[in-house]
């Protein structure tokens, strides 16, 4: 009755006319004649309806009386009242309760058989027996009519109410028995936006109708009202309407009892929730007290097994808070009653939007099960970009952020459930060999999401790899199908899915990037510290199998370009028609093919034997030559290069193996016989090459051998060539021989400076210190003259010019390193002008030098000056077009403090412009890179040292101009000798006995305290126990046990944790390079002296770090060695040439090198050039990795020189004890 007297029944079965019982006779559609005459007919209707229930409103509801019937049956719980209350249930026996509408399972059903039972009704049961009254059901058409019975107090309750449901001001709700909310049930093909419901069909239950909230939340949809749960869900299942209206625990129990497939729930935020109680009568206070001190006294199990036997999961059954939300989480999810998620759009599988732009991926799926787990509603704001995301942050400040991947420990603060766990993979083109491991992509440039977690892992341990950050994955993958980078970096459960797609089939998972993995999940921002803590409460609600199970279907992609049909007989009947179709064009192309192949067989035929011709043609005077044989080795076919090679008639050789063959040289024949085994072996293709003397004339020949098999794939024979290559091995072997040649010309020319620097350098050097003793002597005596500092100073000047000259020739050598020190700069400036004052006259060009400096001498790398200068003038001379090149050189202004002066070297000429597209200071450009050491390379150069290079061009002309620092250099003045005082401690480190004597005594004839250690290890531990207080420590750099370096570092570690001040320390080498210098100073000595260290030397460094000290100014030539000293370096000369001969037969590299440095402090000792050469010579020779052949030469050298050595000292020992005898 009630389904054929409310009008929305009225409208849907006039609906159901129009839609379906329009008829076209004649091939005339009558149906718009039709929906007029039904549209005119439901407004009468309609009318006359209104005026019914008008009327009948004055008449009261009859109601039916129903028995109670529970399902599930659990034990009442015994509760004891309030005394109130307890007497109104003593004088109410009888409790009337309203029940209307339709059947609604799980909820409530039978009442047409005169039955109530559901889970209102198992509630109802427990109620009864726990209040010891009884319930009278009265069943009422619709709520209307029960809500009117209740306010009559006709009833006493109502067995279901919803307060949002039902508004009612006099109704009271008891505590909620059934959690549970509104759902959209819809087909699965259909999309899952509240957009795409705009103008569509929306179903709802006639007694659910509530047109306003449905038009606000899908406007322009269109609304259907069903009598029935059953006629409803199959409106959604035969496509009728898109989707219905209904709440979540109806519809989980009917597609779960009725077997309806193909449909699924979609959350709805039209009513914050639906959640089930007793309705009870305002007036009756006491009935609402008992109830819910009932309802609370029902054990959780026994709700639970309610719930199951509903098939109802624990969200409809648990608390009402089943996350456990505070007071404060409730009130701001009850005010903003929307979460809002930050998404980025462009992220498969994770997060990213559909082309029908509906919001797709693993998140999405998460944040729709806490929505049916939970009734959590989310707003989706989606971006593309950063710039994108932080104006979403700026208006959408308590937003979370989707999709954020987290490496390592996360704070408790941040509330971090991770929802999915991936390691970092590298993807690489499938055609590229794997890598064996991560670490052989070091220097590969990688592509890399910019906001990957991982950047600062890669950037701090793994800093040769290049990274090229991209916006997004899309991006990075194109980047690598384009060869642009060596691979991508991204988690493997995005790489997974993205290589599962059509346009990246040709990529594949090269390898695993060694650290921990990353985390998903959410991120707050700066006001979502509440939100965040309700969605990480929901996260830790669901199971690790839930999660796994969401996660499943994004691990893959789905094909793309696959139709997908909801009617099953449709997809069928398109199958069978494609089958039949396909069969029978097939059929017919089939039958066609046959008669073309008849008819044209006869022109193959001869067609192939065309083709044969041409083939054996081709062959035949191919210029390599090639053959075939059989499994046997022996020649079936051939060609006339490969008679030409061999210098025979092929025929006499055709079923002949190779040792057959008289006049090649056996030894090539039998490893050309042993490829072929190979091959037919293995199956697989050989390359091989080597020379062959045919008819005692020498060739070398490249060739291969595959072999050949039959349409079954079995190996019959091997088909192979070579290309006589002798001309070219030739050529090669030239080329070798010339570039051999001029490697040792230059090495002889890098000698020859070296040594040629040495012998000018050492006679100046005793100029100077001959000067300065004289100085000196001149001074003590009280008398001066001006001569001997002007000659003083030009000596200096000269060396310094000298080095100048020789670093200008040495510059080109790359592989020597510069140092810093006091250079002339014009002086330098004019030196290397000189040099290519030649060239430049042959262009009739003429290089005018200016500079302006406020001094001279300035502390820099003489060797970076001369290399980009040289550059910038080579360039300069090459390209100019005009007469003159202008060189100059001048210096800045200096910042206030600052002790380092700016200074800038130009070179300036008419040459050639850029190109007007290339911006300016373009020095990669190719024109100014084809002379010298390339611009590009001089930029790197200067960068390195803190200096820059630009390039300005116009139609005047181009400027390059160099800008580096430099401090000025103290200017040293004569000497002046001043009395000694009172000495220092000095602890002596060194394993060199005869140079640690003389040291000792140098120092102790200057008045100090010496004290000695053999080895870095005694050395640390003299320190720690000093006795007395060490002032200075000088060691030598290289020793057993421990080394210099180690002593240093460990020293400094101890005063750095003990806060002591710091001792100095200097450190003794006898090597001269610029790394030896760095090594020293990285591991914090204060100074590196070099061997053979000078007293001159010595009493600078010392009166330089002891200014306090008044230091006698020692002699410039060393104290003669005394005779026990020189017996111990010969007694020491034997045990270490017997130690290095057997390390030599060992062939340790290490120990053969640290002997040699070793035995350089000797010759540093007795300085003798040519025995330090030739300990230095075989210390390089093992720390370059030379073969162990040229080490022995070096040694024997060495050990001649030796012998030579001791031979001398042996002499000089008995001149010095005849001496003393007489």
């Amino acid at each position: 009755m009630n389904g054929l007297s409310s009008p929305a029944s009225i409208d849907y079965a006039l609906t159901f006319i129009t839609e379906r019982c329009c008829f076209k006779p004649f091939g005339l559609d009558f149906s718009f004649y039709l929906l007029g005459y039904v549209t005119t007919m439901r407004a009468w209707i309609q009318i006359l309806l209104v005026v019914f229930i008008i009327f009948s409103s004055f008449s009261r509801a009859d109601s039916t009386g129903l028995t109670l019937q529970p399902r599930i049956q659990v034990n009442a719980p015994q509760v004891k009242f309030q005394d109130d209350t307890q007497r109104w249930l003593n004088a109410h026996k009888v409790v009337r309760v309203g029940v209307w509408g339709p059947s609604h399972p799980p909820i409530g059903e039978g009442m047409v058989r005169g039955i109530y039972q559901g889970i209102a009704a198992d509630y109802l049961a427990i109620l009864q027996d726990s209040l010891q009254i009884t319930f009278e059901l009265h069943y009422y058409q619709n709520s209307t009519e029960a809500r009117s019975a209740l306010a009559r107090h006709d009833i006493q309750m109502l067995a279901m109410w919803n307060p949002e449901r039902w508004p009612s001001h006099t109704t009271r709700a008891s505590l909620p028995w059934l959690l549970d909310n509104p759902v959209l049930l819809k087909r699965k093909q259909e999309e899952n936006t509240s957009a795409s419901l705009s103008h569509f069909s929306l179903g709802a239950m006639s007694d659910d109708i509530l047109a306003v909230p449905l038009k606000k939340a899908y406007p322009g949809s269109i609304l259907r009202s069903f009598p029935e749960l059953d006629q409803a869900i199959n409106a959604v299942a035969y496509s009728q309407i898109n989707a219905l209206w209904i709440n979540r625990t109806s519809a989980s129990y009917l597609l779960h009892s009725r077997q309806i497939a193909g449909l699924e729930m979609v959350p709805d935020t039209t009513l914050t929730n639906l959640n089930l109680s007793f309705g009870i009568d305002s007036s009756e206070s006491q009935l609402l007290d008992a109830i819910n001190t009932a309802l609370q006294q029902i054990p959780l199990a026994s709700r639970l097994r309610i719930g199951s036997g509903w098939g109802l999961d624990r969200g409809a059954i648990m608390m009402q808070n089943p996350l456990g939300m505070t007071v404060e989480e409730e009130q701001w999810l009850k005010g903003k009653k929307r979460i809002e998620v930050l998404l980025h759009s462009q992220r498969p599988p994770i997060s990213f939007v559909s082309p029908n732009g509906a919001p797709e991926g693993l998140m999405i799926d998460v944040l729709n099960r806490l929505t049916r787990e939970y009734g959590l509603n989310f707003s989706l704001l989606s971006y593309q970009n950063g710039s994108e995301r932080d104006a979403l942050i700026n208006t959408h400040p308590d937003a979370l952020v989707l999709n954020d991947w987290v490496q390592g420990e996360v704070s408790p603060a941040d509330f971090f459930t991770p929802v999915l766990s991936s390691a970092m993979v590298v993807i690489m083109q499938r055609d590229v060999p794997l890598p064996e491991n991560f670490y052989q992509l070091k220097g590969e440039r990688m592509a890399i999401v910019g906001d990957n977690p991982l950047i600062s892992t890669l950037e701090t341990w793994y800093p040769t790899l290049r990274l090229s950050k991209s916006e997004n994955l899309y991006q990075a993958l194109d980047l690598l199908k384009n060869r642009s980078v060596r691979g991508v970096v991204a988690p493997q459960f995005v790489a997974q899915y993205m290589l599962s797609l059509a346009p990246y089939s040709g990529l594949r998972i090269a390898a695993t990037v060694p650290t921990a993995s990353t985390e998903l999940g959410f991120k707050a921002q700066a006001q979502g510290e509440i939100p965040l803590q309700i969605v990480d409460k929901a996260l830790r609600g669901l199971t690790p199998d839930q999660l796994i199970s969401l996660s499943i279907p994004w691990r893959q992609a789905e094909p793309e370009g696959i139709d997908r049909f909801s009617n099953k007989n449709l997809l069928s009947f398109l199958i069978l028609a494609i089958l039949f179709i396909t069969t029978l064009v097939a059929s017919i192309f089939w039958i066609k093919s046959l008669r073309r192949a008849l008819q044209t067989g006869e022109q193959a035929q001869k067609d192939l034997s065309d083709q044969l011709n041409f083939t054996q043609t081709l062959i035949d005077n191919a210029p390599v030559a090639l053959y075939a044989r059989d499994l046997e080795g022996k020649l079936l076919r051939f060609n006339q290069g490969w008679a030409e090679t061999v210098k025979r008639d092929g025929a006499m050789y055709t079923g002949k193996t190779l040792e057959q063959i008289d006049n090649v040289n056996r030894d090539a024949l039998q490893r050309l016989e042993s490829q072929y085994q190979h091959a037919l072996e293995t199956g697989e293709s050989q390359q091989w090459s080597g020379p062959f003397t045919v008819d005692g004339q020498m060739h070398y020949l490249s060739g291969w051998t595959v072999p050949w098999r039959d349409r079954n794939g079995k190996i019959c024979g091997l088909i192979g060539g070579w290309l006589d290559i002798t001309e070219q091995q030739a050529m090669i072997e030239r080329i070798r021989q010339t570039k051999a040649a001029l490697r040792q010309a230059n090495a002889s020319k890098a000698a020859f400076m070296q040594s040629m620097g040495h012998e000018v350098r050492t006679p100046l050097n005793a100029i100077i210190g001959l000067l300065e003793m004289e100085i000196q002597q001149q001074q003590s005596a009280g008398n001066s003259s001006e001569n001997l500092p002007l000659i003083w100073e030009s000596a200096c000047n000269l060396l310094s010019l000298i080095g100048d000259v020789f670093d200008v020739f040495r510059a080109d050598d790359q592989q020597l390193q510069g140092m810093v020190r006091s250079v002339n700069l014009p002086q330098l400036i004019h030196s290397t002008v000189a040099l290519y004052r030649l060239q430049a006259d042959e262009k009739n060009l003429h290089i005018e030098v200016d500079t302006a400096l406020k001094t001279d001498h300035f502390d820099t790398d003489s060797l970076l000056i001369i290399r980009v200068f040289s550059s910038l003038l080579r360039n300069a001379i090459k390209h100019s077009t005009g007469k003159t090149i202008t060189v100059a050189l001048f210096q800045g202004r200096s910042e206030p403090g600052e002790t380092r002066v700016p200074l800038v070297l130009e070179v300036s000429n008419e040459g050639e412009l850029l190109d007007p597209s290339q911006p300016d200071a373009e020095i990669t450009a190719p024109v100014w890179s084809e002379t010298g050491i390339p611009l590009s390379v001089c930029q790197q150069l200067a960068t390195q040292h803190g200096g820059e290079i630009a390039l300005e061009s116009d139609e005047n002309g181009t400027v390059v101009s160099f800008y580096f620092q430099a401090p000025p250099s103290s200017l040293t003045a004569a000497p002046i000798s001043t009395p000694a005082t009172e000495g220092i401690n000095i602890l002596i480190v060194d394993d060199y006995p005869p140079g640690r004597r003389a040291l000792q005594q140098q120092l102790e004839s200057w008045g100090h305290a010496v004290f000695i250690a053999e080895d870095g290890a005694q050395g640390l531990n003299n320190w720690r126990n000093q006795h007395p207080t060490f002032d200075l420590i000088i060691t030598d750099c290289t020793m057993p046990v421990m080394d210099g370096f180690a002593m240093t570092e460990a020293i400094r570690a101890e005063e750095l944790r003990n806060e002591q001040p710091p001792v100095p320390i200097f450190g003794l080498t006898a090597l001269t390079s610029f790394e030896a210098t760095a090594r020293c100073l990285s591991v914090g000595m204060s100074e590196c002296l070099v061997k053979p260290l000078s007293p001159q030397a010595l009493h600078t460094i010392l009166q330089r770090h002891f200014p306090h000290l008044s230091l006698t100014q020692p002699e410039n030539e060393q104290a003669p060695l005394h005779s026990s000293l020189k017996e111990e370096m010969v007694k020491l000369h034997q045990q270490d040439a017997e130690s290095l001969k057997m390390n030599l037969v060992q062939e340790n590299r290490d120990e053969v090198s640290r002997l040699a440095h070793r035995i350089s402090g000797s010759a540093s000792l007795l300085r003798d050039t040519p025995f330090i050469d030739k300990c230095k010579q075989l210390e390089n020779a093992c720390d370059t990795g030379m073969c162990w052949e040229t080490i022995n030469d070096y040694a024997q050298q060495l050990f001649a020189c030796m012998s030579q050595i001791n031979a001398e000292l042996l002499a000089e020992i008995a001149v010095d004890n005849h001496s003393s005898a007489s």
